[in-house]
């Protein structure tokens, strides 16, 4: 990875500084750590071999010693002494360096971290004209060639700080298969770049003339769907006017089951109440029968000019759009999910019904399900959705990627270094010697 030298200081007070101290207590809940390492660290001038641990939005730094990373300002540096890679944590005008094999590192503090110099990194290539997305553009990494998508977000008196922090933190909480991922977040003087996974796949109307779609394939389209749209509302997200099939992408065009949504997030909007949310939520539903009318009439276009036979879709099929059309009723995505329309697309890879459901999330990497009846409908909080209270709902627990091998619990030794440049490059080579043996 290469990695510029560090630029000159920001000249400009980032909307993302806070009061929170550089250093937290032992957080509450127990943390998962994801990644353990040996690294050179450097704080208040001290040079030292440190074990570091990150996992659950912290670093353990020592026993009762953490770093909060949510929004923590981060630049990619080099140590020419050193001659190491690293990474230069910041916040409160305390930092902490940290020097060695940081690649591994440095992607997993993308998401949670602020970071500046857009420009350095990426080269801006086109706006995206699709859907309802607006002011996304296709962008180019320098070092990689690796193509991205970016949200820019101009920083003026409209902007609201607190619900974009708010939203963040949502979006980077998102992470199903069949969504567009946020990698990375840079701030200007003027300016936010959320950068994403690239934007690409075909646009489902693009394929009108070309192929047929069966009641299976429709099936299997609105099961993705509503397991899209259970999975957002139970993260506090509507998708709201993005519902619409100019959204919808296939990211392999010979498989419907990779139809995805292309925008599914404002991070610019919030909804007011519970109340607010639930008719937001209901919206989305009716929305979605306007995609499967779409999706039935598909055929019927493409007959006119090749002569098709016309489909007689079965009354489950107009059952299930009947329900997801009725304004009257409080039909939501979890009810959908349950209509044995849906069920029909995977009812001959699995067979009961709980089986299914687990197959349904499971082909969107979703690793566990868990049904709950309880939920406080006072708490508005970002944890919990607010959905009523007594109803049923799949309580989605995203996949957490771990390591290979389970992380042991280890005591925090520190290697203090406070001799000169050449004890530390000495005490470089002894430390990637002894890694070298242990891997």
């Amino acid at each position: 990875m290469k990695i510029p030298l560090s630029p000159t200081l920001l000249q400009f007070e980032s909307i993302f500084q806070s009061n929170q101290n550089f250093w937290s207590l032992s957080p509450q809940e127990l943390i998962k750590y994801d990644l353990e390492k040996r690294f050179i660290v450097i704080i208040n001038s001290t040079i030292k071999i440190k074990k570091l641990r990150i996992g659950g939005g912290y670093i353990q730094y020592s026993d009762n010693k953490y770093i909060d990373i949510h929004n923590i300002e981060m630049q990619l540096t080099r140590n020419t002494q050193i001659n190491s890679p690293g990474v230069k944590l910041r916040r409160q005008n305390q930092t902490l360096e940290i020097y060695g094999d940081i690649d591994d590192w440095v992607e997993y503090l993308k998401p949670f971290s602020i970071q500046f110099y857009f420009q350095q990194r990426y080269s801006i290539q086109k706006k995206i004209e699709k859907g309802t997305l607006q002011n996304w553009f296709t962008v180019k990494c320098k070092s990689t060639s690796i193509e991205y998508s970016v949200h820019i977000i101009e920083k003026n008196n409209d902007l609201n700080r607190r619900l974009l922090i708010h939203n963040l933190q949502l979006l980077r909480n998102l992470k199903l298969h069949n969504l567009i991922k946020m990698k990375e977040i840079f701030e200007s003087r003027n300016l936010i770049y959320i950068v994403c996974e690239n934007i690409e796949g075909t646009f489902i109307d693009d394929l009108r003339l070309d192929k047929q779609l069966t009641e299976f394939d429709i099936s299997t389209i609105m099961r993705i769907l509503f397991t899209i749209l259970e999975y957002l509302h139970l993260n506090n997200v509507v998708l709201g006017h993005r519902a619409v099939v100019s959204n919808l992408y296939l990211k392999n065009p010979k498989d419907w089951s990779s139809v995805y949504f292309i925008d599914h997030f404002d991070l610019l909007s919030q909804y007011q109440n519970n109340n607010d949310f639930y008719s937001k939520a209901q919206l989305d539903v009716n929305s979605f029968g306007n995609i499967m009318k779409y999706l039935l009439d598909y055929n019927n276009d493409a007959a006119k000019l090749y002569s098709y036979d016309l489909q007689e879709w079965s009354k489950q099929a107009f059952d299930f759009y009947q329900k997801i059309n009725d304004t009257t009723k409080n039909y939501s995505s979890y009810d959908a999910l349950q209509h044995p329309f849906i069920f029909q697309s995977s009812k001959q890879i699995v067979g009961s019904f709980n089986s299914r459901k687990l197959f349904h999330m499971s082909q969107l990497g979703i690793q566990s399900l868990e049904i709950s009846t309880e939920l406080n409908s006072n708490n508005q909080s970002s944890s919990n959705s607010p959905i009523k209270k007594g109803k049923k709902l799949i309580k989605i627990k995203p996949a957490v990627s771990t390591p290979t091998s389970p992380i042991q619990k280890a005591t925090f030794e520190d290697s203090s270094s406070q001799g000169s440049i050449d004890m530390l490059k000495n005490q470089t080579l002894l430390l990637n010697r002894k890694l070298n043996k242990v891997l």
